[in-house]
C-alpha cells in the first residue's frame, strides 16, 4: 500500500484516508458507508488516484470573484490599515471604517 504523504488538511486527509480504505476492501459502496462521504465522492476520489496517482487528490484552488481595486489601491488600503489600526482617541479599526474608506 502506497504512503501518503503528511498532511495537516482534513480535507485531504479525508481524501487519503478514503483512498486508503478502497485500496484494502475494493468496495466503493463499503467505504462510503464506513467514512461517512457519499459515494459519488469516493468514485471521484478513487477514480482520480487511479488515473493520476497520490497528485490528482490534492486540494484545487477555487476561483472566485476578481479583486476590485488596483495594486496601487490595495497598497494604499494597506498603508490606512497599518497607520489607522489603533486609533488616537482609543478603540480600534472596524469594517465600518475600512468600508467608508475605500
Amino acid at each position: 500500500m502506497p504512503d501518503f504523504p503528511y498532511t495537516r488538511d482534513a480535507r485531504l486527509k479525508t481524501r487519503y484516508q478514503v483512498v486508503r480504505q478502497f485500496l484494502k476492501v475494493k468496495n466503493r459502496t463499503a467505504v462510503a458507508q464506513a467514512t461517512g462521504v457519499s459515494r459519488r465522492l469516493v468514485n471521484e476520489w478513487v477514480t482520480a488516484y487511479l488515473t493520476d496517482g497520490i497528485a490528482a487528490l490534492d486540494i484545487k484552488k477555487q476561483p472566485g470573484r476578481p479583486c476590485a481595486l488596483t495594486p496601487k489601491q490595495k497598497q494604499q488600503l494597506k498603508d490606512y490599515v497599518c497607520k489607522h489600526a489603533v486609533k488616537d482617541e482609543g478603540g480600534r479599526l472596524i469594517g465600518e471604517d475600512i468600508r467608508e474608506y475605500i
